[in-house]
């Protein structure tokens, strides 16, 4: 009989000129600052972007300026072996709203201690499409008290989509965030994540999440790696 053995893939996509944005706002720009082939000594660019571009984690003062922010969060807080993955049967479809019902199921069959749950809605097909960011779904306000009556260690919620909020649904959006988001008990969202790797027997053993470490951010790109048994 064959082992399983352990895998450590990254759930975040590279960032480049054609990473997608919500809203089409705030690109990634890079331009040359020293160049070993114009005769300099070594290699050196400038970076301009949205700190909310590529598979990002945002913090509660993206929503409220009173809200706690990258730095309140430390190292342990980003590392977990409770990990909960849920796939929907039918995948979301542009424009859509997910509603409590459609989760509500895969979500009371998960452990209680779950901290970290990542959910697979299949739209990562649309991301090379400008449909990706102009008709993305959105996410039910409801889902953050389905979670939080179920799970009593929640503290991350990540999923394959350009944001909590669809461009459709804005001031639907804006309360799903702050639902998650709340000043005394926060649920962080990572958007925008890579999970076509993963499937139905995929088992999540650990993940670690790295953030772009800059002070008192409401939001910022992360590297997230899982540590995968197949």
């Amino acid at each position: 009989m064959m082992k399983s053995k352990n895998k450590y893939i990254s759930l975040s996509h590279w960032i480049d000129q054609s990473t997608p944005t919500y809203g089409n706002q705030g690109g990634f720009y890079r331009k040359s600052l020293s160049s070993i082939k114009e005769g300099k000594t070594a290699n050196s660019e400038k970076w301009i972007f949205n700190n909310h571009i590529g598979t990002h984690i945002d913090f509660p003062k993206h929503f409220n300026d009173e809200g706690l922010t990258s730095s309140n969060f430390k190292e342990p807080f980003f590392i977990s072996k409770n990990v909960g993955f849920i796939i929907l049967k039918k995948p979301i479809l542009p424009k859509e709203m997910l509603k409590v019902e459609e989760v509500y199921d895969e979500v009371i069959s998960l452990p209680k201690s779950v901290e970290i749950l990542l959910l697979k809605t299949h739209f990562e097909n649309y991301r090379s499409d400008p449909i990706y960011w102009r008709d993305n779904p959105g996410f039910d306000p409801a889902l953050s008290e389905l979670f939080r009556s179920h799970f009593t260690k929640l503290k991350i919620f990540g999923f394959d989509t350009i944001s909590l909020t669809s461009l459709h649904y804005r001031l639907i959006g804006k309360e799903a965030h702050i639902s998650f988001l709340t000043k005394e008990n926060p649920i962080l969202i990572i958007e925008d994540m890579s999970l076509a790797r993963l499937n139905l027997k995929s088992i999540i053993k650990e993940i670690f999440i790295a953030e772009f470490p800059v002070s008192f951010s409401d939001g910022s790109p992360v590297n997230c790696i899982a540590k995968v048994v197949k």
